[in-house]
């Protein structure tokens, strides 16, 4: 994890070198992915995962956890514990971007010809400077830290499609790119720490040895 976390701060410093040039050739693209991404991007809002989960949670609250079925309660267990996990970690992932955006004050793409691309207004709540970190790709990573951890098979897949739904906010023009490793990192590594803590604790998940990913406890050993 301190490798990622190094490798990111990097790669932040390197792209604010070049985060309007990156958008500009983005923004002149006519390229129907550019088009796709944008029209796709509203699928990272914070609303469509942590709603349902709270629901699950309401819903799981007012279960019958006395009843005589071992098996049911079993399950109830464990969709209550992966909705709060759910909860907690896009809402918590987010909220720490929330006050990094407020700490930065980056000006964000749309203001791009008054400030130029490293233009920083610090401790202001104003939508116009909260570009650095991006919340939409905090929001991308979390989902995917969470599906990484549910369905270990398909990691890289869900990593893949974390990563392009981060992107499609460059496409949106809604932010640099500086921004989008910004928010994937700070949602990645929250929602990775948050289910390492709940499995050294052995809750909701549990460690493998050798592995950096814990498992939810309802998966089978090995």
């Amino acid at each position: 994890m301190t490798i990622i976390a190094w490798s990111a701060a990097i790669l932040i410093v390197a792209l604010s070198f070049v985060d309007g040039d990156i958008n500009a050739v983005v923004r002149a693209s006519e390229a129907p992915l550019r088009a796709f991404m944008a029209d796709w991007t509203d699928l990272v809002r914070i609303q469509w995962y942590i709603v349902p989960a709270g629901l699950l949670i309401l819903i799981a609250g007012v279960a019958d956890w006395d009843a005589p079925d071992s098996g049911a309660r079993r399950v109830w267990s464990n969709l209550y514990a992966q909705a709060v996990f759910v909860f907690v970690a896009v809402g918590g992932a987010l909220l720490t971007t929330n006050v990094f955006k407020i700490i930065f004050g980056r000006a964000r793409p749309l203001l791009f010809d008054n400030f130029g691309h490293l233009h920083l207004q610090p401790f202001t709540l104003a939508y116009d400077f909260a570009s650095f970190p991006s919340g939409h790709s905090t929001t991308a990573a979390a989902v995917t830290v969470i599906l990484m951890t549910w369905m270990p098979r398909f990691r890289w897949l869900f990593l893949a499609a974390g990563l392009f739904m981060a992107a499609s906010r460059v496409a949106a023009d809604a932010h640099y790119p500086s921004d989008i490793v910004g928010g994937f990192t700070v949602g990645f590594l929250f929602t990775l720490t948050l289910a390492r803590w709940l499995a050294q604790r052995e809750i909701a998940f549990r460690m493998e040895s050798g592995h950096l990913f814990p498992v939810p406890r309802f998966h089978r050993a090995g």
